[in-house]
C-alpha cells in the first residue's frame, strides 16, 4: 500500500491505476526494478541503470513521471529494442528531438 500511495502522490495516476501498477511492480517486475521502486517510494533517489538508462535520465528525456519512467525501464528489461523504440517515440512526441 505504501508503494501505491507513493505512485498516487506523483499525480499521474488514479487510485485504481496506482494500485494496479504497485501490484505489477511487486509481482512481475525484475527484482532490480522492484527494489528501485521501493527506494523511490521511500523518497530515495533512483540509481539503477537498465539498458544504459536510469529513471532520472528517462524522465528527463521523455518528460514523464518517475514511475512512468520505471515502467518504461521494465519494458527495456523485457525487450531492449521495444523499450528503446518507445523511449525514442516519447522523446519526439511533438516532432522535435529533445
Amino acid at each position: 500500500m505504501e508503494l501505491a500511495n507513493a505512485i498516487l502522490k506523483e499525480g499521474h495516476y488514479s487510485r485504481a491505476a496506482a494500485s494496479c501498477l504497485a501490484w505489477r511492480i511487486m509481482n512481475s517486475y525484475p527484482s532490480l526494478l522492484r527494489e528501485e521502486a521501493i527506494r523511490m517510494a521511500k523518497g530515495e533517489e533512483p540509481t539503477e541503470k537498465i539498458g544504459g538508462f536510469d529513471v532520472g535520465e528517462v524522465r528527463a528525456m521523455a518528460q514523464i513521471g518517475a514511475f512512468e519512467a520505471l515502467e518504461l525501464l521494465a519494458v527495456m528489461a523485457e525487450d531492449q529494442t521495444a523499450g528503446d523504440q518507445l523511449l525514442m517515440r516519447l522523446c519526439r512526441h511533438d516532432g522535435r528531438e529533445r
